[in-house]
This record gives C-alpha cells, structure tokens and sequence, in this order.
C-alpha cells in the first residue's frame, strides 16, 4: 500500500504508519519466482515503489512514519 501512504494520512489523520522494506536484491529474487519477470526489472521496480513510499512517508512527518529494514529485523537463528 505504498503508493497509499498521503491519502490513507489524510483519511486516517491519527494513524502511524511503518515501512518494512527488504533487500532490494532478496526481493527481486523472491518475487522473480512468482512473477515470473527478469530480476533486473523487478528490482527496477522494487526501487521505484520504495522511493514512492518513502516520498510519501516523508510528507507525514517522522512522528507518523518510520522505515525499518526487514534485515534488521531477522533473528540469528543459531545465536538463539
């Protein structure tokens, strides 16, 4: 819903919104398997709808939008 962003803010002027986004080469090869499209083009546009969001996002002010790396996210499975 990236492209959402500024009229989902307006409609909902209270809501907080927070943008998990993933390697722009793990999505590309991830979605390559559905979507059957080269990964240089989804990675194309993985790109262009992450800079959209994050356009929008920023037009909501830092108390309403917050961008975390999924990487950042993923726990080191032996280390548990």
């Amino acid at each position: 819903y990236l492209q959402y962003i500024e009229l989902l803010g307006i409609r909902f002027p209270r809501a907080q919104f927070v943008h998990i986004f993933l390697d722009t080469r793990d999505a590309a090869q991830s979605f390559h398997k559905c979507w059957h499209q080269g990964p240089g083009r989804l990675a194309f546009l993985w790109k262009q709808a992450g800079r959209s969001g994050r356009s929008e996002g920023m037009k909501l002010g830092s108390d309403r939008y917050m961008e975390v790396a999924y990487e950042s996210l993923k726990v080191d499975a032996e280390a548990s």
